[in-house]
């Protein structure tokens, strides 16, 4: 298990979409029941998701950014019962989806412009 810490006054735009960013990210699914493989395939939006299996399947030449925006984007799409998560990973989601909506936000503006 990984610890997740992103200390009490870190800022959104310190947000490092590494690596270690994107396994806990897969932690987060492992919580809710879900796993995540990375494969290839016809994907139209870089991803697949069998909801029977509980499995979410990224598009593997994706680099780490580009695959936790991706599983965030699917994660929003999950019921997720944050009781099933503990206090750091709850601390980690809330975090990851404050960020999502801000990259969102920043896209509609641009659009718009």
């Amino acid at each position: 298990m990984y610890t997740f810490t992103y200390g009490r006054n870190t800022p959104l735009d310190m947000i490092k979409f590494t690596k270690n960013t994107l396994k806990k990210v897969e932690e987060l699914y492992k919580a809710i029941g879900f796993k995540v493989r990375y494969g290839q395939g016809n994907f139209h939006a870089g991803h697949c998701i069998l909801e029977t299996q509980n499995i979410v399947v990224v598009n593997k030449m994706f680099d780490p950014e580009a695959k936790i925006h991706c599983l965030l984007d699917i994660l929003t799409s999950l019921e997720v019962d944050e009781a099933v998560f503990d206090e750091n990973m709850v601390k980690f989601y809330e975090k990851m989806m404050q960020e999502r909506a801000r990259l969102k936000g920043a896209e509609l503006k641009a659009a718009e412009s």
